[in-house]
């Protein structure tokens, strides 16, 4: 998808923005300049990273409780 010359929903910039299929407020989806889409994909990448986590933490709990005697 490429940019063109918009207002930014998240921070009010008037320049590049993309249309980002995140509905947030009804079905418009939502139009982000790229310093606020990499902060979205920044945030979105640190939940992965902790429900990784959780997970593998999860899986070594329950092959605790299966092992112990």
């Amino acid at each position: 998808m490429e940019r063109y010359i918009g207002e930014c929903k998240i921070c009010g910039a008037c320049n590049g923005v993309r249309h980002i299929a995140l509905y947030v407020s009804g079905s418009e989806g939502l139009e982000a300049c790229e310093i606020c889409e990499m902060n979205i994909v920044g945030y979105v990448r640190g939940l992965i990273l902790i429900a990784g986590i959780a997970r593998k933490e999860g899986y070594k709990a329950c092959r605790q409780k299966i092992e112990a005697p």
